[in-house]
């Protein structure tokens, strides 16, 4: 994926309800446009779908490095607990998983732990983890990230509210978006369906669990999976959650002059941007 400047986002607002139906509503709309018969509008139709592109290189994109931000740091803060259990059988099963054959003091544990600092409360390891992704080279964070993935996948977590094989998922799809094994679309369609051991995903700081109803996320999945066509997913979605981020409403606006739906999506929209600035204090 494109450089990533890895950003506090305690500091902002998220609510994922907006990028959601952003995403889906936005991925309709560009397929409306790139599958329509060539007619006297074919110009227009040519730079609609350049605006669609724009829009998704600047306000999709900047959603999912928000989120993927989110998703490294709340797994580094899981990982906190897993020192607490019996570490030093811990440490032999996940050196034989990486191939690092030297003393448990060594291995995988200990690499984390040079990387942040896992004591404290939660709050003080997310500056921690933070700190550590804005200053880190590309390579380490990348390492950095695999070794969640091995950290919860591998080790067997004693108490099944923490860590494990449900986090393994959050760390994986986020570690797999970062290397560039997967594509924005396949990293935002799984993030929106992943959940921890508590049935939740954007709990873990106010700047998402305060502005996402996160109860509303599988009502909107499940209109977005059974709607026929752009008309029927803006209705659906809108009555859920009425916000959309405000580019993607004038993109509404200008897909109904090319007489693509009939009905006046946009007015069903209350443009109102996924991310915004303060948090912390709110």
């Amino acid at each position: 994926m494109d450089e990533l400047e890895f950003i506090d986002v305690r500091e902002l607002r998220i609510c994922v309800n907006t990028v959601l139906n952003t995403f889906y509503t936005h991925s309709l709309l560009l397929h409306a446009a790139k599958h329509q018969p060539t007619t006297r509008m074919e110009k227009a139709v040519e730079y609609y779908t350049a605006d669609l592109d724009n829009f998704f290189n600047q306000t999709i994109k900047e959603h999912a490095q928000v989120i993927l931000s989110y998703l490294l740091t709340i797994c580094g803060g899981e990982m906190r607990h897993l020192p607490k259990y019996n570490q030093k059988s811990l440490l032999k099963k996940l050196a034989n998983k990486v191939g690092i054959c030297v003393s448990p003091e060594q291995i995988v544990i200990k690499r984390l732990r040079d990387k942040i600092e896992f004591g404290g409360n939660r709050d003080e390891c997310y500056t921690s983890i933070i700190r550590y992704l804005q200053c880190s080279a590309k390579a380490d964070v990348q390492e950095f990230a695999r070794l969640l993935v091995v950290g919860f996948n591998e080790v067997k977590w004693v108490k099944e509210s923490m860590g494990g094989k449900r986090w393994g998922q959050i760390a994986e799809i986020a570690h797999k978006y970062y290397s560039g094994q997967i594509e924005t679309v396949q990293f935002l369609d799984t993030v929106f369906t992943l959940r921890h051991n508590a049935g939740r995903l954007f709990d873990k700081m106010m700047a998402f669990a305060r502005w996402t109803g996160e109860d509303a996320i599988s009502e909107q999945l499940k209109a977005q999976a059974e709607a026929k066509n752009i008309t029927e997913l803006v209705a659906r979605l809108s009555v859920i959650h009425d916000g959309f981020e405000p580019g993607c409403v004038t993109l509404l606006e200008r897909g109904k002059t090319f007489g693509w739906w009939k009905d006046d999506l946009a007015s069903l929209c209350q443009p109102k941007p996924a991310i915004q600035k303060g948090g912390k204090n709110d």
